[in-house]
């Protein structure tokens, strides 16, 4: 019986936890210069004011190093007030070689 009490409470959990809404979406940039917004926005399908899914967070992470432009990417996840959720998504972009010399032979 308690097994079964136990189960039942993870699974009302992991629900609670998917029926969240995400009210609000960040990006914080660090490094050589940054990406507009917009474009970070869509590369995600993560947005605000949508139910929140673990799932769409990870491949959204995977979606943005992907592209090319971040040497890493990470997520937080932060509750709010009620059911709301804050994504933070945490990008650390990628340095970019502007010149090459070479000395000597």
């Amino acid at each position: 019986m308690k097994l079964t009490n136990f189960i039942f409470l993870l699974g009302l959990l992991a629900w609670q936890a998917e029926a969240a809404q995400i009210s609000e979406l960040k990006f914080v940039q660090s490094g050589a210069g940054e990406m507009p917004e917009t474009q970070l926005l869509q590369n995600v399908r993560s947005k605000a004011g949508t139910e929140y899914n673990q799932g769409f967070v990870t491949a959204d992470v995977k979606r943005l190093h992907e592209t090319g432009y971040f040497s890493d990417v990470k997520s937080t996840v932060n509750k709010l007030d009620g059911d709301q959720i804050e994504v933070i998504f945490e990008l650390e972009v990628m340095p970019h070689i502007n010149k090459v010399s070479f000395l000597g032979n």
